[in-house]
């Protein structure tokens, strides 16, 4: 069973470190044009405020972290828990592989439908850090086996 919390924090923290770094290099080129730049660009620079769209992201990333997808690792965790026997194939639950197969075509579909650089950055932020909160719930649970 600690295997597989490994295993799942791991796969949860390898796609958030993904997007997170995704996010922030889709900021750092998007130009003055972008929905979120543009809006800011009488007021700040365009450097700082892609440092604040960061910082923002951060912030919104860890609360959605910590009470969304905690709670999404611990019935995930406590489901497991509960198989006799458990092996990879009880990894994720087909709820929770619905839910990410959902989030990928967003994401896909953002690229497709031409979304700004910087919205899409802050999004692939913000779920990307939201990822890595959930990666260590399961860890946490490994440690506890």
């Amino acid at each position: 069973m600690k295997t597989l919390f490994i295993i799942a924090g791991s796969i949860w923290a390898v796609v958030g470190a993904g997007l997170l770094s995704l996010g922030v290099r889709l900021l750092r080129q998007a130009d003055e044009g972008g929905a979120l730049l543009s809006s800011f660009a009488p007021y700040v620079s365009i450097e700082n405020t892609i440092v604040l769209l960061i910082a923002f992201s951060l912030v919104v990333g860890f609360f959605k972290g910590r009470f969304v997808l905690r709670r999404s690792a611990e019935r995930e965790i406590s489901r497991i828990q509960k198989i006799a026997k458990p092996s990879l194939r009880h990894l994720y639950s087909f709820k929770l592989i619905v839910l990410i197969g959902v989030m990928m075509l967003l994401g896909l579909s953002m690229r497709v439908f031409g979304f700004p650089q910087d919205i899409r950055g802050v999004i692939d932020v913000i779920v990307g850090f939201a990822l890595l909160q959930g990666a260590t719930t399961y860890y946490r649970a490994a440690v506890v086996q």
